[in-house]
């Protein structure tokens, strides 16, 4: 992200860094029952990001693809 001038900084509006970092954050929703998520992300678009989502789902317990 820091090469598109955006921080790294951890807010509660920045979700940054590995699949296991989001899974983390992620957890207590996907235990309240939260079972969609929408990522929102600015252009131009980090496609490693969007390719890297199917991990953060299988440490949740889904499926990978």
């Amino acid at each position: 992200l820091a090469p598109y001038g955006y921080g790294t900084t951890d807010d509660e509006t920045s979700w940054v860094g590995p699949p296991e970092r989001i899974a983390e954050r992620w957890r207590p929703f996907a235990e309240a029952g939260v079972t969609f998520a929408i990522a929102d992300m600015m252009p131009p678009f980090d496609h490693e990001t969007i390719e890297r989502l199917p991990e953060v789902r299988a440490l949740l317990g889904g499926p990978e693809a």
